[in-house]
């Protein structure tokens, strides 16, 4: 019996700024350890076979990670409540703008690597692009993650 695998083709992207989407977020063991894998898929006017990029970071959510930076663009940049923990589900099919830079790999191809992830805000206007909701469900007279009393 024949085994057939299709060849894939990975066409890198050039190096620039994009607004993506968070398509979704995984969690996997690399070379590096245990890695969060981030699914950015550019916008292009549309839906129709977007270019997906990988992102990865380390599962660890503090004030000085890339993990931490990443969620806060996401959630619109706006400063992250001290109770709150991440949560993937938070972050899936929210826009950030993604830095990307084009570079020769080891085989003399091409790859990405996304080198910021900043907040979208397609107004143009500083701050958070729409009023986002709580991540976690509020109780009475609770913060949510943006800091903001809720009632």
């Amino acid at each position: 019996m024949s085994i057939v695998i299709p060849q894939a083709h990975y066409e890198a992207v050039e190096s620039g700024e994009y607004i993506a989407e968070i398509v979704g977020i995984d969690s996997t063991n690399t070379q590096f350890g245990q890695q969060l894998k981030f699914y950015f898929a550019l916008s292009n006017g549309g839906n129709v076979d977007r270019k997906t990029i990988c992102g990865w970071c380390h599962p660890s959510f503090t004030t000085k990670t890339k993990l931490y930076r990443w969620t806060k663009a996401a959630l619109g940049g706006a400063e992250i409540n001290t109770s709150y923990n991440f949560n993937s589900d938070d972050l899936v099919g929210r826009k950030v703008i993604i830095n990307v830079e084009k570079r020769v790999n080891d085989n003399g191809g091409f790859s990405n690597k996304i080198t910021d992830v900043k907040p979208y805000n397609p107004t143009g206007s500083p701050g958070p692009i729409v009023e986002q909701p709580s991540p976690q469900a509020p109780s009475q007279n609770t913060l949510n993650w943006a800091g903001t009393s809720e009632e």
